[in-house]
């Protein structure tokens, strides 16, 4: 039996735990992520392509009354769930410029063999050499990588997301709960730093 304060049962859907407590749920997201999350417990699926519409969607589904139907079927949820991507596609074009800008010889991983990557690493070596001496000299001339304009452009995409979000809010009928997931942080950076300790490990 589990001890004090740990779960009964581990994992599992969060819309079939919904739906088990007798509410009902709404998911607005993107075609590929209701197809993978929304497949089970969910009552209503949305698509969206876009934050805007996107927001607009979550407004519209939070802001209706449970069971107000003409023919007194419900067409409000209890749970509603969406992502909004804007600020991580934010980051993701960021990161691509700053790749760009402090050299392509670091850039995205691809995936190679053993055998590919002991070739490659005998062919680059100094191919990689010279791209970094070269990195410093052209990275001004060459590329469109400002720092302080990526910084005004982060704060940008962050007001964008605030706004979205206060929507969202000003949307939600009195005694709703808003609950905000946020992620674990600058992924596609990470991500980079990881790709290149892999390449000089492997002398790429």
């Amino acid at each position: 039996p589990p001890k004090f304060g740990e779960p009964i049962g581990g994992g599992g859907s969060l819309f079939e735990y919904v739906r088990r407590a007798g509410k009902r749920c709404a998911m607005v997201d993107r075609v590929g992520v209701l197809e993978k999350l929304g497949a089970s417990g969910v009552a209503t699926r949305i698509t969206t392509e876009t934050d805007t519409d996107a927001v607009e969607k979550i407004a519209e589904q939070a802001g209706k009354p449970f069971g107000d139907s003409s023919e007194n079927i419900p067409t409000g949820s209890d749970f509603v769930f969406g992502t909004l991507y804007g600020y991580y596609e934010h980051l993701q074009t960021s990161n691509s410029r700053w790749c760009k800008h402090s050299g392509s010889a670091f850039g995205a991983l691809e995936s190679v063999t053993a055998e590919a990557a002991f070739a490659a690493k005998e062919a680059n070596v100094k191919k990689t050499r010279e791209a970094k001496k070269s990195a410093d000299a052209d990275a001004d001339a060459d590329d469109e990588y400002d720092a302080l304009e990526e910084s005004v452009a982060c704060d940008a995409a962050l007001a964008d997301l605030d706004t979205n979000v206060k929507k969202i809010w000003t949307s939600l009928p009195t005694g709703a709960m808003l609950i905000l997931v946020t992620g674990v942080g600058n992924s596609p950076l990470v991500k980079t730093y990881q790709e290149r300790k892999w390449k000089r490990a492997q002398g790429l």
